[in-house]
Protein backbone atom coordinates (compact mmCIF):
# COMPACT_ATOMS: atom_id res chain seq x y z
CA UNK A 1 0.00 0.00 0.00
CA UNK A 2 1.47 3.46 -1.05
CA UNK A 3 1.30 5.79 1.80
CA UNK A 4 1.90 8.64 0.10
CA UNK A 5 -1.24 8.98 -0.98
CA UNK A 6 -2.44 10.40 1.95
CA UNK A 7 0.13 13.35 2.70
CA UNK A 8 -0.97 17.08 1.46
CA UNK A 9 -0.42 18.48 -1.91
CA UNK A 10 1.74 20.84 -1.77
CA UNK A 11 0.84 24.08 -4.09
CA UNK A 12 3.65 24.93 -6.40
CA UNK A 13 4.95 28.49 -5.41
CA UNK A 14 6.42 31.23 -8.06
CA UNK A 15 8.09 34.56 -7.61
CA UNK A 16 6.76 35.48 -10.97
CA UNK A 17 3.98 33.63 -13.04
CA UNK A 18 4.04 34.60 -16.73
CA UNK A 19 0.78 33.82 -19.02
CA UNK A 20 1.53 33.15 -22.61
CA UNK A 21 5.28 32.25 -23.55
CA UNK A 22 5.56 34.78 -26.73
CA UNK A 23 8.53 37.73 -27.38
CA UNK A 24 7.17 39.87 -24.58
CA UNK A 25 6.59 37.04 -21.97
CA UNK A 26 10.05 35.78 -22.93
CA UNK A 27 11.97 39.28 -23.25
CA UNK A 28 10.52 39.83 -19.53
CA UNK A 29 11.69 36.57 -18.06
CA UNK A 30 15.33 37.43 -19.07
CA UNK A 31 14.83 40.51 -16.46
CA UNK A 32 12.93 38.75 -14.04
CA UNK A 33 15.25 35.50 -13.65
CA UNK A 34 18.50 38.12 -13.75
CA UNK A 35 16.61 39.50 -10.41
CA UNK A 36 16.84 35.79 -9.07
CA UNK A 37 13.01 35.64 -8.69
CA UNK A 38 11.55 32.21 -9.71
CA UNK A 39 9.71 32.54 -12.98
CA UNK A 40 7.69 30.26 -14.98
CA UNK A 41 5.64 31.00 -17.90
CA UNK A 42 2.52 28.70 -19.41
CA UNK A 43 1.90 29.10 -22.82
CA UNK A 44 -1.68 26.62 -24.31
CA UNK A 45 0.07 26.95 -27.99
CA UNK A 46 3.36 27.58 -29.37
CA UNK A 47 6.32 28.92 -27.56
CA UNK A 48 7.34 32.08 -29.36
CA UNK A 49 3.96 33.13 -29.79
CA UNK A 50 3.01 34.96 -33.52
CA UNK A 51 7.07 34.96 -34.31
CA UNK A 52 7.18 30.97 -34.15
CA UNK A 53 4.76 30.26 -37.18
CA UNK A 54 5.95 33.94 -39.19
CA UNK A 55 7.59 32.34 -42.17
CA UNK A 56 10.05 35.01 -42.01
CA UNK A 57 10.60 38.33 -40.21
CA UNK A 58 12.42 41.04 -41.67
CA UNK A 59 11.56 44.13 -38.98
CA UNK A 60 13.27 42.66 -36.02
CA UNK A 61 15.63 44.84 -34.97
CA UNK A 62 19.71 42.56 -34.84
CA UNK A 63 18.54 40.60 -37.61
CA UNK A 64 19.62 42.61 -41.12
CA UNK A 65 18.97 39.89 -43.37
CA UNK A 66 15.49 38.67 -41.92
CA UNK A 67 15.29 35.99 -39.14
CA UNK A 68 12.50 33.03 -39.96
CA UNK A 69 10.36 33.21 -36.92
CA UNK A 70 10.99 29.92 -35.58
CA UNK A 71 14.54 30.93 -35.26
CA UNK A 72 13.69 33.71 -33.27
CA UNK A 73 11.60 31.93 -31.11
CA UNK A 74 13.99 29.29 -30.47
CA UNK A 75 16.56 32.21 -29.89
CA UNK A 76 14.08 33.86 -27.00
CA UNK A 77 13.44 30.75 -25.78
CA UNK A 78 16.97 29.71 -24.80
CA UNK A 79 17.95 32.88 -23.32
CA UNK A 80 14.83 32.65 -21.21
CA UNK A 81 16.05 29.10 -20.16
CA UNK A 82 19.54 30.48 -19.43
CA UNK A 83 18.92 32.56 -16.91
CA UNK A 84 16.53 30.12 -15.44
CA UNK A 85 13.54 30.46 -16.65
CA UNK A 86 10.61 27.35 -16.50
CA UNK A 87 8.44 27.17 -19.42
CA UNK A 88 5.38 24.88 -19.23
CA UNK A 89 3.29 23.75 -21.96
CA UNK A 90 -0.45 24.68 -19.87
CA UNK A 91 -3.92 26.42 -20.20
CA UNK A 92 -4.37 28.72 -17.49
CA UNK A 93 -8.41 28.74 -16.82
CA UNK A 94 -8.54 31.06 -13.76
CA UNK A 95 -6.94 33.41 -11.12
CA UNK A 96 -7.90 34.07 -7.90
CA UNK A 97 -6.30 36.51 -4.83
CA UNK A 98 -5.75 34.58 -2.13
CA UNK A 99 -4.33 37.09 0.57
CA UNK A 100 -1.22 38.86 -1.46
CA UNK A 101 -0.54 36.39 -3.66
CA UNK A 102 -2.36 35.22 -6.75
CA UNK A 103 -3.58 31.73 -7.31
CA UNK A 104 -3.22 30.31 -11.24
CA UNK A 105 -5.28 27.67 -12.51
CA UNK A 106 -3.35 26.00 -15.14
CA UNK A 107 -4.81 22.90 -16.40
CA UNK A 108 -6.61 22.16 -13.17
CA UNK A 109 -4.00 22.26 -11.27
CA UNK A 110 -3.39 25.43 -9.06
CA UNK A 111 0.29 27.29 -8.65
CA UNK A 112 0.68 30.33 -6.08
CA UNK A 113 2.38 33.61 -7.71
CA UNK A 114 3.49 35.98 -5.96
CA UNK A 115 2.90 38.62 -9.40
CA UNK A 116 1.44 37.89 -12.56
CA UNK A 117 2.35 39.05 -15.44
CA UNK A 118 -0.52 38.43 -18.50
CA UNK A 119 1.21 38.50 -21.85
CA UNK A 120 -1.40 36.29 -23.78
CA UNK A 121 -0.67 38.56 -27.11
CA UNK A 122 -3.40 38.58 -29.74
CA UNK A 123 -5.02 36.72 -32.82
CA UNK A 124 -5.72 37.91 -36.18
CA UNK A 125 -8.96 38.25 -37.20
CA UNK A 126 -9.37 35.16 -39.38
CA UNK A 127 -11.99 33.87 -42.35
CA UNK A 128 -11.83 30.30 -41.08
CA UNK A 129 -11.86 29.05 -44.78
CA UNK A 130 -10.03 25.85 -45.63
CA UNK A 131 -5.60 26.01 -45.98
CA UNK A 132 -6.12 29.26 -44.41
CA UNK A 133 -3.95 27.72 -41.12
CA UNK A 134 -2.29 24.96 -43.13
CA UNK A 135 -0.15 27.82 -45.32
CA UNK A 136 0.43 31.11 -43.04
CA UNK A 137 3.58 32.84 -43.93
CA UNK A 138 3.63 30.64 -46.55
CA UNK A 139 1.12 32.64 -49.03
CA UNK A 140 -1.43 33.35 -46.54
CA UNK A 141 -0.44 36.65 -44.61
CA UNK A 142 -2.12 39.33 -42.31
CA UNK A 143 0.02 42.28 -42.86
CA UNK A 144 0.79 43.80 -46.24
CA UNK A 145 3.04 46.38 -44.57
CA UNK A 146 4.98 43.22 -43.23
CA UNK A 147 5.14 40.65 -45.74
CA UNK A 148 4.09 42.39 -49.03
CA UNK A 149 7.85 43.32 -50.16
CA UNK A 150 8.20 39.40 -50.33
CA UNK A 151 5.57 39.28 -53.68
CA UNK A 152 7.31 41.50 -56.07
CA UNK A 153 6.07 40.98 -59.64
CA UNK A 154 3.00 38.93 -58.01
CA UNK A 155 -0.23 38.16 -58.81
CA UNK A 156 -1.97 38.16 -55.41
CA UNK A 157 -5.16 37.65 -53.70
CA UNK A 158 -6.43 40.29 -50.85
CA UNK A 159 -10.27 39.05 -49.51
CA UNK A 160 -12.20 41.31 -47.82
CA UNK A 161 -14.05 44.41 -48.97
CA UNK A 162 -13.97 46.11 -45.32
CA UNK A 163 -11.37 49.12 -44.39
CA UNK A 164 -8.70 46.79 -43.85
CA UNK A 165 -9.51 45.01 -47.24
CA UNK A 166 -9.20 48.16 -49.59
CA UNK A 167 -5.99 49.59 -47.57
CA UNK A 168 -4.12 46.21 -47.89
CA UNK A 169 -5.04 46.08 -51.43
CA UNK A 170 -4.08 49.21 -52.32
CA UNK A 171 -0.95 49.21 -50.36
CA UNK A 172 -0.02 45.79 -52.34
CA UNK A 173 0.09 47.56 -55.46
CA UNK A 174 3.56 49.15 -54.86
CA UNK A 175 4.59 45.59 -55.38
CA UNK A 176 2.79 43.15 -56.91
CA UNK A 177 1.81 42.88 -60.83
CA UNK A 178 -1.97 42.80 -59.79
CA UNK A 179 -4.83 42.54 -57.01
CA UNK A 180 -8.10 39.94 -57.06
CA UNK A 181 -9.83 41.63 -54.52
CA UNK A 182 -12.58 38.67 -53.24
CA UNK A 183 -15.65 39.95 -51.12
CA UNK A 184 -18.20 37.64 -49.71
CA UNK A 185 -20.71 39.97 -50.33
CA UNK A 186 -20.61 43.68 -51.20
CA UNK A 187 -17.65 46.37 -50.20
CA UNK A 188 -18.71 47.61 -46.96
CA UNK A 189 -15.60 50.42 -46.03
CA UNK A 190 -15.76 53.71 -45.85
CA UNK A 191 -16.95 55.96 -48.41
CA UNK A 192 -13.73 57.75 -49.01
CA UNK A 193 -11.55 54.63 -49.11
CA UNK A 194 -13.93 53.20 -51.99
CA UNK A 195 -13.55 56.26 -53.68
CA UNK A 196 -9.01 55.79 -53.08
CA UNK A 197 -9.84 52.58 -55.01
CA UNK A 198 -11.56 53.92 -57.45
CA UNK A 199 -8.07 55.05 -59.58
CA UNK A 200 -6.27 51.78 -59.03
CA UNK A 201 -9.25 50.15 -60.84
CA UNK A 202 -9.41 52.10 -63.39
CA UNK A 203 -5.11 51.90 -63.84
CA UNK A 204 -6.34 48.00 -63.83
CA UNK A 205 -4.12 47.53 -60.78
CA UNK A 206 -7.07 46.26 -58.73
CA UNK A 207 -10.21 43.93 -60.20
CA UNK A 208 -12.72 43.50 -57.12
CA UNK A 209 -15.00 40.00 -57.37
CA UNK A 210 -18.39 40.03 -55.40
CA UNK A 211 -19.77 37.19 -54.29
CA UNK A 212 -17.28 34.57 -54.70
CA UNK A 213 -17.76 30.59 -54.29
CA UNK A 214 -15.72 27.33 -55.13
CA UNK A 215 -17.08 25.05 -57.25
CA UNK A 216 -14.94 22.79 -59.26
CA UNK A 217 -10.65 21.78 -59.05
CA UNK A 218 -9.42 21.69 -62.87
CA UNK A 219 -7.18 20.37 -64.44
CA UNK A 220 -4.89 19.77 -67.72
CA UNK A 221 -2.72 16.60 -68.21
CA UNK A 222 -2.71 15.12 -64.95
CA UNK A 223 -1.86 18.28 -63.43
CA UNK A 224 -3.99 20.78 -61.22
CA UNK A 225 -4.11 24.48 -63.29
CA UNK A 226 -6.89 26.24 -61.49
CA UNK A 227 -9.95 26.48 -59.03
CA UNK A 228 -13.63 27.28 -61.07
CA UNK A 229 -15.49 29.92 -59.05
CA UNK A 230 -18.83 31.42 -59.06
CA UNK A 231 -19.09 35.72 -59.44
CA UNK A 232 -22.19 36.81 -58.62
CA UNK A 233 -23.86 34.15 -60.67
CA UNK A 234 -21.17 33.77 -63.10
CA UNK A 235 -18.84 31.28 -63.76
CA UNK A 236 -14.66 31.83 -63.52
CA UNK A 237 -11.57 30.04 -63.85
CA UNK A 238 -8.44 31.32 -60.99
CA UNK A 239 -5.48 29.49 -62.45
CA UNK A 240 -3.03 27.79 -59.71
CA UNK A 241 -0.36 25.83 -60.22
CA UNK A 242 -1.10 23.68 -57.19
CA UNK A 243 -4.16 23.38 -54.98
CA UNK A 244 -4.33 22.08 -51.12
CA UNK A 245 -7.75 20.51 -50.02
CA UNK A 246 -8.42 20.97 -46.60
CA UNK A 247 -11.95 21.31 -46.61
CA UNK A 248 -13.02 18.96 -43.54
CA UNK A 249 -14.84 15.47 -43.20
CA UNK A 250 -18.63 14.49 -44.28
CA UNK A 251 -20.31 14.39 -40.94
CA UNK A 252 -22.72 16.97 -41.85
CA UNK A 253 -23.87 15.23 -44.89
CA UNK A 254 -26.16 12.75 -43.75
CA UNK A 255 -26.62 11.60 -47.29
CA UNK A 256 -23.02 10.92 -47.73
CA UNK A 257 -22.70 9.66 -44.35
CA UNK A 258 -25.84 6.49 -44.83
CA UNK A 259 -24.04 5.76 -47.75
CA UNK A 260 -20.73 4.56 -46.41
CA UNK A 261 -22.28 3.83 -43.19
CA UNK A 262 -26.20 2.59 -43.21
CA UNK A 263 -26.17 2.34 -39.46
CA UNK A 264 -25.85 5.72 -38.68
CA UNK A 265 -28.99 6.94 -40.23
CA UNK A 266 -30.81 8.84 -38.16
CA UNK A 267 -28.25 9.89 -35.89
CA UNK A 268 -27.11 13.59 -35.09
CA UNK A 269 -24.31 14.76 -35.95
CA UNK A 270 -21.40 16.96 -33.63
CA UNK A 271 -19.91 18.31 -37.06
CA UNK A 272 -19.95 22.15 -38.07
CA UNK A 273 -22.41 22.55 -41.17
CA UNK A 274 -19.51 23.12 -43.88
CA UNK A 275 -18.65 19.57 -43.59
CA UNK A 276 -20.29 18.28 -46.46
CA UNK A 277 -17.32 16.22 -48.13
CA UNK A 278 -16.99 18.82 -50.66
CA UNK A 279 -13.37 18.40 -50.97
CA UNK A 280 -13.87 14.52 -51.43
CA UNK A 281 -16.32 15.01 -54.02
CA UNK A 282 -14.10 17.56 -56.23
CA UNK A 283 -11.07 15.12 -55.77
CA UNK A 284 -12.84 12.03 -56.85
CA UNK A 285 -14.00 13.74 -60.19
CA UNK A 286 -10.54 14.05 -60.76
CA UNK A 287 -9.94 9.89 -60.24
CA UNK A 288 -8.71 10.27 -56.63
CA UNK A 289 -8.94 7.23 -54.53
CA UNK A 290 -10.70 7.10 -51.24
CA UNK A 291 -9.92 5.22 -48.28
CA UNK A 292 -11.55 4.05 -44.97
CA UNK A 293 -14.77 5.76 -46.02
CA UNK A 294 -17.35 3.43 -43.61
CA UNK A 295 -14.87 4.28 -40.49
CA UNK A 296 -17.39 6.78 -38.89
CA UNK A 297 -16.69 7.71 -34.86
CA UNK A 298 -19.45 8.18 -33.02
CA UNK A 299 -18.55 10.17 -29.73
CA UNK A 300 -21.06 9.01 -26.63
CA UNK A 301 -21.94 12.12 -24.91
CA UNK A 302 -23.57 14.36 -27.03
CA UNK A 303 -27.06 16.43 -26.04
CA UNK A 304 -29.65 15.42 -28.64
CA UNK A 305 -31.83 18.07 -28.99
CA UNK A 306 -28.91 20.41 -29.72
CA UNK A 307 -26.15 18.39 -31.07
CA UNK A 308 -23.99 19.79 -28.39
CA UNK A 309 -20.77 17.66 -27.62
CA UNK A 310 -20.73 17.29 -23.96
CA UNK A 311 -16.78 17.47 -23.49
CA UNK A 312 -15.02 14.25 -22.67
CA UNK A 313 -13.56 16.74 -19.96
CA UNK A 314 -16.63 15.79 -17.86
CA UNK A 315 -16.13 12.46 -17.49
CA UNK A 316 -12.33 12.82 -17.28
CA UNK A 317 -13.00 15.09 -14.23
CA UNK A 318 -14.94 12.29 -12.30
CA UNK A 319 -18.80 12.21 -14.18
CA UNK A 320 -20.21 9.15 -13.96
CA UNK A 321 -22.67 7.18 -16.61
CA UNK A 322 -25.77 6.26 -15.30
CA UNK A 323 -29.05 4.42 -17.04
CA UNK A 324 -32.64 5.41 -16.97
CA UNK A 325 -32.73 2.61 -13.72
CA UNK A 326 -30.25 5.11 -12.00
CA UNK A 327 -27.42 2.53 -12.36
CA UNK A 328 -23.98 2.75 -13.65
CA UNK A 329 -23.34 -0.05 -16.98
CA UNK A 330 -20.34 0.53 -17.94
CA UNK A 331 -16.47 2.21 -17.82
CA UNK A 332 -16.45 5.28 -18.65
CA UNK A 333 -13.37 6.06 -19.66
CA UNK A 334 -13.41 3.35 -22.20
CA UNK A 335 -12.99 4.48 -25.91
CA UNK A 336 -15.19 6.18 -27.39
CA UNK A 337 -16.71 3.45 -30.10
CA UNK A 338 -17.27 1.14 -27.02
CA UNK A 339 -18.93 3.65 -24.71
CA UNK A 340 -21.36 4.37 -27.50
CA UNK A 341 -22.37 0.77 -28.31
CA UNK A 342 -22.84 0.23 -24.83
CA UNK A 343 -25.46 3.38 -24.75
CA UNK A 344 -26.80 2.26 -28.10
CA UNK A 345 -26.81 -1.28 -26.44
CA UNK A 346 -29.39 0.35 -23.46
CA UNK A 347 -33.09 -0.28 -23.77
CA UNK A 348 -33.99 3.79 -23.61
CA UNK A 349 -30.63 3.50 -26.56
CA UNK A 350 -29.73 7.06 -24.01
CA UNK A 351 -27.73 8.03 -20.56
CA UNK A 352 -27.22 10.66 -17.92
CA UNK A 353 -24.00 12.36 -16.98
CA UNK A 354 -24.00 12.80 -13.05
CA UNK A 355 -21.83 14.95 -11.73
CA UNK A 356 -21.41 17.58 -8.53
CA UNK A 357 -20.70 20.95 -7.77
CA UNK A 358 -17.36 20.39 -7.07
CA UNK A 359 -16.83 19.46 -10.94
CA UNK A 360 -17.89 22.18 -12.04
CA UNK A 361 -15.26 24.26 -11.29
CA UNK A 362 -12.71 21.92 -12.38
CA UNK A 363 -14.49 21.29 -16.04
CA UNK A 364 -15.25 24.95 -16.82
CA UNK A 365 -17.28 23.54 -20.09
CA UNK A 366 -20.55 22.75 -17.61
CA UNK A 367 -21.08 26.18 -17.39
CA UNK A 368 -21.29 27.43 -21.33
CA UNK A 369 -23.91 24.03 -20.68
CA UNK A 370 -25.76 25.21 -18.54
CA UNK A 371 -26.40 28.45 -20.44
CA UNK A 372 -27.84 26.68 -23.14
CA UNK A 373 -30.24 24.76 -20.91
CA UNK A 374 -28.89 21.31 -21.17
CA UNK A 375 -28.37 20.62 -17.59
CA UNK A 376 -30.76 19.94 -14.59
CA UNK A 377 -29.84 20.59 -11.14
CA UNK A 378 -31.14 19.85 -7.60
CA UNK A 379 -29.78 20.10 -3.96
CA UNK A 380 -30.27 16.81 -3.58
CA UNK A 381 -29.49 13.03 -5.06
CA UNK A 382 -33.38 12.47 -4.76
CA UNK A 383 -34.20 15.73 -5.96
CA UNK A 384 -31.98 14.97 -9.05
CA UNK A 385 -32.99 11.39 -9.53
CA UNK A 386 -37.17 13.19 -9.59
CA UNK A 387 -35.68 15.79 -11.77
CA UNK A 388 -34.42 12.75 -15.04
CA UNK A 389 -37.30 10.55 -13.84
CA UNK A 390 -35.04 7.61 -12.23
CA UNK A 391 -35.42 5.51 -8.97
CA UNK A 392 -34.18 7.97 -6.39
CA UNK A 393 -33.04 5.43 -4.08
CA UNK A 394 -30.93 3.37 -6.97
CA UNK A 395 -28.94 6.81 -8.04
CA UNK A 396 -28.20 7.21 -4.22
CA UNK A 397 -26.72 3.94 -3.69
CA UNK A 398 -25.20 3.94 -6.94
CA UNK A 399 -23.10 7.44 -6.29
CA UNK A 400 -22.42 5.82 -2.47
CA UNK A 401 -20.77 3.09 -4.34
CA UNK A 402 -18.89 4.75 -6.74
CA UNK A 403 -17.22 7.38 -3.89
CA UNK A 404 -16.32 4.59 -2.24
CA UNK A 405 -14.37 3.13 -4.90
CA UNK A 406 -13.13 6.49 -5.86
CA UNK A 407 -11.65 6.70 -2.46
CA UNK A 408 -10.30 2.84 -2.06
CA UNK A 409 -8.79 3.28 -5.87
CA UNK A 410 -10.70 0.66 -7.13
CA UNK A 411 -13.88 0.83 -9.21
CA UNK A 412 -14.94 -3.60 -9.10
CA UNK A 413 -17.62 -3.16 -10.66
CA UNK A 414 -16.21 -1.85 -14.18
CA UNK A 415 -12.48 -1.89 -13.92
CA UNK A 416 -12.11 2.08 -14.37
CA UNK A 417 -8.60 3.28 -13.26
CA UNK A 418 -8.48 7.33 -14.14
CA UNK A 419 -10.63 9.95 -13.54
CA UNK A 420 -11.15 8.23 -9.97
CA UNK A 421 -8.74 11.59 -7.87
CA UNK A 422 -12.43 13.35 -7.08
CA UNK A 423 -15.75 11.88 -5.27
CA UNK A 424 -19.30 13.25 -6.44
CA UNK A 425 -20.42 14.44 -2.93
CA UNK A 426 -20.86 18.11 -3.23
CA UNK A 427 -24.18 19.48 -3.88
CA UNK A 428 -25.76 20.89 -5.69
CA UNK A 429 -25.73 17.77 -7.86
CA UNK A 430 -26.49 17.57 -11.89
CA UNK A 431 -27.15 15.60 -14.91
CA UNK A 432 -27.11 15.88 -18.56
CA UNK A 433 -28.97 13.22 -20.84
CA UNK A 434 -26.84 12.11 -23.44
CA UNK A 435 -26.77 10.32 -26.28
CA UNK A 436 -24.14 8.82 -29.23
CA UNK A 437 -23.58 11.00 -32.16
CA UNK A 438 -21.74 11.48 -35.45
CA UNK A 439 -18.57 13.26 -34.56
CA UNK A 440 -15.54 11.98 -37.08
CA UNK A 441 -14.95 11.12 -40.34
CA UNK A 442 -11.99 8.50 -40.24
CA UNK A 443 -12.36 7.97 -43.86
CA UNK A 444 -10.92 10.43 -47.17
CA UNK A 445 -8.99 10.99 -50.01
CA UNK A 446 -6.02 8.86 -50.05
CA UNK A 447 -2.80 10.81 -49.62
CA UNK A 448 1.07 9.81 -49.45
CA UNK A 449 3.87 10.80 -46.85
CA UNK A 450 4.02 14.05 -49.02
CA UNK A 451 0.36 14.73 -48.79
CA UNK A 452 -0.39 14.24 -52.37
CA UNK A 453 -3.16 12.95 -53.48
CA UNK A 454 -3.15 10.09 -55.07
CA UNK A 455 -5.65 7.88 -57.69
CA UNK A 456 -6.28 4.41 -57.46
CA UNK A 457 -3.59 2.87 -59.10
CA UNK A 458 -1.39 4.26 -56.22
CA UNK A 459 0.28 7.50 -58.95
CA UNK A 460 -0.26 10.77 -57.37
CA UNK A 461 -2.37 13.51 -58.56
CA UNK A 462 0.08 16.16 -59.70
CA UNK A 463 -0.55 19.42 -58.05
CA UNK A 464 -3.45 18.51 -55.90
CA UNK A 465 -2.99 18.07 -52.14
CA UNK A 466 -4.76 17.10 -49.35
CA UNK A 467 -4.72 17.54 -45.39
CA UNK A 468 -6.87 17.19 -42.25
CA UNK A 469 -10.38 15.51 -41.90
CA UNK A 470 -10.93 15.51 -46.03
CA UNK A 471 -8.02 12.86 -46.35
CA UNK A 472 -8.37 9.26 -44.59
CA UNK A 473 -5.88 6.54 -43.39
CA UNK A 474 -4.23 8.41 -40.86
CA UNK A 475 -6.62 6.97 -37.71
CA UNK A 476 -7.56 3.74 -39.51
CA UNK A 477 -11.24 2.67 -37.87
CA UNK A 478 -11.15 4.55 -34.55
CA UNK A 479 -9.64 8.12 -33.90
CA UNK A 480 -7.86 8.41 -30.84
CA UNK A 481 -8.38 12.82 -30.38
CA UNK A 482 -4.64 13.78 -29.83
CA UNK A 483 -3.98 12.02 -33.51
CA UNK A 484 -5.36 14.98 -34.69
CA UNK A 485 -1.68 16.04 -34.73
CA UNK A 486 -0.69 14.10 -37.30
CA UNK A 487 -4.28 15.28 -39.19
CA UNK A 488 -3.55 18.88 -39.08
CA UNK A 489 -0.31 19.87 -38.13
CA UNK A 490 2.28 17.59 -40.00
CA UNK A 491 0.23 16.99 -42.98
CA UNK A 492 -1.14 20.47 -43.22
CA UNK A 493 2.59 21.32 -42.64
CA UNK A 494 3.73 18.93 -44.86
CA UNK A 495 0.91 19.99 -47.53
CA UNK A 496 1.68 23.68 -47.52
CA UNK A 497 5.60 22.93 -48.27
CA UNK A 498 5.07 20.08 -51.07
CA UNK A 499 2.45 22.55 -52.67
CA UNK A 500 4.66 25.70 -52.66
CA UNK A 501 7.98 23.63 -53.79
CA UNK A 502 5.83 22.00 -56.44
CA UNK A 503 4.20 25.69 -57.39
CA UNK A 504 7.82 27.78 -57.56
CA UNK A 505 9.25 23.91 -60.02
CA UNK A 506 6.29 24.11 -61.89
Amino acid sequence: MDNTTNKPIQTPAYDVVMIGAGPSALAAAVYTTRENLQTVLYEKAVIGGLAAITDKIDNYPGFADGVAGLNLAEQLQRQAERFGAQIELGEVSSLRKDGNDTIVTVDGQDVRARAVLIATGSAYNKLGIPGEDALYGRGVHYCATCDGAFYKGKRLVVIGGGNSGLQEAMFLTRFAEHIDLLVRSTIKASEILQTDLQPFIERGQISVHLHTESTEIIAEDGKVTGVNVTIDGKEKTISAKAVVLTTGGFGANMQMVTEYNPALNGFVTTNQKGSTGDGVVLAKELGAATVDMKDIQIHPTVEQSTSTLISESVRGEGAILVNQEGKRFYNEMETRDKVSQQIIGLKEKYAYLIFDSALIERAKAVKFYEKRGLVKKADTIEALAKEINVPADALKATLETWNKAVADKNDSEFGRKTAMDHDLSKGPYYAIQIAPGIHHTMGGLKINTKAQVLKEDGSAIQGLYAAGEVTGGVHGENRIGGNAVADIIIFGRQAGAQSAAYAKEN
